[in-house]
């Protein structure tokens, strides 16, 4: 286990190949029975394991991530270009103290890097009774279970946001769906033609040979192409499901799908914008995930 610094200049811990490494914080000034989100920006490689966890009273949370994405795509941020992802656990103190861990497995493949942990304090997970729900009321930093990455040629977003309704005068924030806040996303040529968003197998976990529902809300807002919509893996490089969404400029519109995961167990959700002219995109609200049952594999 080491100091060193990435190729942005900001030093970061890493942990080598030689055998599991393990790092620990004592969280001081927490309130028994508030809720808080614990998070920290990982570089893991293909077939290593990096986690973080949280130790409090009798209880242990803990989340983990054990493959790159692909390159994050917010400017703005040390992160551009870089294979980051943020890890986050949401735990509930029981004292006024919890002991944070940060582990890297070992394996030959690469360093495990740390960098910038944070604990902030936040709300009571409320999913509405769907096993994945977000509304963007509660977002502890970023798009709640959405980030961007890219592949390839680099792309960079800086036209995507959560819009925020104004309480005074809601008809001057029509791109607020439900509640105080939605998921508006722009792109234009700028932006190398076109916007991705995308959940993470950390944020949303789909089960492999598996049913599920997805619903959301879906607003047109000022673009005119469809959006493409994808269920994919990365590990067996295709999709499992794809639709084009469409609507009504301005109108909210409630979609619904089912969709069955193959073999891989690193299937995500994908939305992604062609080219527009600048703030033109659509909006998204409510979106939940629901598991159905289990499919055994056509033979």
């Amino acid at each position: 286990i080491a100091f060193a610094r990435n190729s942005k200049g900001n030093t970061e811990v890493r942990v080598g190949t030689a055998a599991d490494g393990t790092l620990t914080q004592t969280i001081t000034g927490l309130t028994a029975g508030e809720t808080y989100t614990a998070s920290v920006w990982m570089n893991v490689p293909n077939g290593r394991r990096g986690t973080i966890s949280v130790e409090t009273g009798e209880n242990t949370y803990s989340n983990y991530a054990e493959a790159p994405v692909g390159l994050y795509a917010l400017s703005h941020t040390d992160r551009l270009g870089m294979p980051y992802q943020r890890v986050k656990v949401i735990f509930v103190a029981e004292a006024e103290t919890a002991v944070l861990k940060l582990t890297a497995a070992a394996g030959t493949q690469g360093d495990v890097a740390f960098d910038d942990v944070r604990v902030v304090k936040s709300k009571a997970v409320d999913t509405k009774g769907h096993d994945y729900y977000e509304d963007f009321e509660d977002v502890d930093q970023a798009w709640g279970i959405f980030e961007s990455y890219y592949t390839g040629s680099q792309l960079k977003f800086d036209n995507s946001h959560l819009s925020q309704r104004n309480s005074r005068t809601p008809a001057v924030t029509d791109d607020v769906i439900k509640g105080e806040y939605s998921l508006k996303l722009c792109a234009y040529t700028g932006d190398g033609g076109k916007s991705v968003i995308r959940t993470l197998p950390h944020r949303v976990r789909l089960e492999p040979n598996s049913e599920y529902t997805l619903n959301f809300q879906f607003m047109p807002y000022g673009c005119d192409k469809p959006v493409t919509l994808s269920v994919k893996s990365d590990v067996l490089g295709s999709a499992a499901f794809t639709t084009q969404l469409t609507g009504e400029d301005r109108e909210a519109e409630l979609k619904e799908y089912t969709f069955i995961t193959g073999e891989a167990d690193d299937y995500y959700l994908e939305f992604v914008q062609p080219g527009a002219a600048a703030n033109k995109g659509y909006v998204l609200d409510d979106l939940s995930i629901d598991f159905v049952s289990t499919r055994v594999p056509s033979t």
